[in-house]
């Protein structure tokens, strides 16, 4: 037999779920992905190529700590017709072959399913100033952040350090702004799920490379910890080919004489993830494994 759950047990569950949730989106909010994705929903909404209800959740917005009450759709009552009309239009009916089933509620379902659209809707007009301004918000502060990410990425691979003090501040002060303006935005689930499938598919390529380049070393004799020392936190590093070549350690002078091209190449295209994420290689993963944690 299967033993119910109590009340606590479900409520606990429950607030796993939930902190999960907020786990995983804690994650895409820190991603610059996640601000280029919003730009291009932001585009398509203004240009009514899509609805907002494809972009935020309404009914959990409307529920959220600013909480309103979802507007009311008045239905017009229809003037009931007089009991001898009633008795004639149902002998017509009977009469009319085409008629199959007789009464039927689908109008009803009909009017149902407008009342919906037309709540629906009327939730759209009334959010979507307080959403396209937030919108706007992110798209404004994530311009003047992707200046300070592209110059952070060049300077990793042009080795000559990271941003100064005084850029590493304003780096933090606009990337704070941008999580707490899209943490406010109730996001549609199916959008949620789509910036997953994105950080996911990056990340299977980041590992797929990763894992050669790991397999072509120890080919050569390199001890798995000794090539993850070396690697971890060199990813953009320009001059790491030069400088592994130097070590001493088993197979490091085998593996880069011998692979130096196919090195060259995977590294490349590593970087190329880094500058396709605006993050290094080491934020990035951090991201996906904060993501992956509120998933399970």
């Amino acid at each position: 037999t299967v033993e119910l759950l109590s009340r606590e047990g479900e409520i606990a569950i429950a607030k796993r779920i939930e902190a999960g949730r907020e786990t995983m989106i804690s994650g895409l909010c820190e991603s610059p992905l996640t601000f280029q994705a919003i730009i291009i929903w932001r585009d398509a909404l203004n240009d009514s190529q899509i609805l907002l209800r494809e972009i935020i959740d309404l009914e959990t917005t409307y529920a959220g700590p600013e909480a309103k009450q979802a507007p009311v759709i008045e239905r017009v009552e229809e003037e009931k017709p007089a009991a001898g009309n009633d008795r004639s239009r149902s002998r017509r009916d009977d009469d009319d072959i085409t008629n199959v089933g007789g009464d039927t509620p689908v109008e009803d379902d009909d009017d149902e399913d407008d009342e919906a659209n037309l709540s629906l809707a009327a939730m759209e007009a009334e959010l979507r100033p307080q959403v396209m301004e937030t919108l706007d918000v992110i798209a404004d502060t994530y311009r003047k952040l992707r200046k300070l990410q592209d110059q952070q990425v060049e300077n990793r691979l042009a080795a000559s350090g990271s941003l100064s003090p005084s850029q590493e501040r304003r780096y933090k002060e606009l990337k704070d702004q941008l999580i707490k303006a899209v943490k406010s935005l109730s996001l549609n689930q199916n959008r949620i799920e789509a910036l997953v499938a994105q950080l996911y598919d990056i990340n299977k390529r980041l590992v797929q490379n990763e894992g050669r380049l790991l397999r072509l070393a120890e080919s050569y004799g390199v001890r798995r910890e000794d090539f993850l020392k070396e690697y971890q936190g060199n990813e953009l590093d320009p001059n790491w080919l030069k400088a592994v070549s130097n070590l001493t350690t088993r197979g490091w002078k085998e593996f880069t004489k011998n692979e130096k091209d196919t090195i060259k190449n995977l590294r490349t295209e590593i970087q190329n993830m880094a500058q396709e994420t605006a993050i290094s290689i080491s934020e990035f993963r951090r991201i996906v494994n904060q993501v992956q944690k509120g998933e399970r």
